[in-house]
């Protein structure tokens, strides 16, 4: 029994870390440990005697395991969107090649000629690459499509 609970105690400390610990990205501050143990006993101690029992832990796990389910989708979710919009929110992949070419000219053109020069071509290539592994930083993987247009 003592095991049982060791055991379920382990996967519960796990769940919280990988829930309440990580950074989402969002910009909100998480609360501290000791913020965080309070708010587990608070919402998982049914029989409130200041400690989690192995039915509150297997309640408790269970519970965790759906919010990560939930979360997992959500940026899964939110990945896709983000995978197939452009840099105003259209569609990047019903693009045209020309279409596409037109918004890279957009943005990179400087000097107004038509046409990428080789500096040009460079900040372009450079924008990319940040653009990607911001993407990669922020969210794990890559993301296609090009910088975007600034409305200057």
């Amino acid at each position: 029994m003592k095991k049982r609970i060791l055991i379920f105690a382990g996967v519960a400390l796990s769940l919280i870390v990988s829930t309440y610990a990580s950074p989402e990205g969002d910009g909100k501050s998480r609360p501290n440990p000791e913020e965080r143990v309070a708010r587990v006993l608070e919402n998982n101690d049914a029989d409130a005697d200041g400690a989690l029992n192995a039915a509150e832990l297997e309640q408790f796990i269970v519970q965790m395991k759906e919010k990560r389910k939930e979360h997992i989708a959500k940026m899964r979710a939110k990945h896709e969107e983000q995978k197939t919009k452009g840099p105003h929110g259209e569609s990047w992949k019903n693009r045209t090649d020309a279409e596409r070419a037109g918004r890279l000219l957009e943005k990179f053109d400087v000097d107004g000629s038509g046409s990428l020069d080789s500096a040009e071509l460079l900040e372009a290539f450079r924008s990319l690459r940040d653009r990607k592994h911001r993407a990669m930083h922020d969210h794990g993987h890559g993301h296609e499509g090009p910088p975007p247009v600034s409305e200057e």
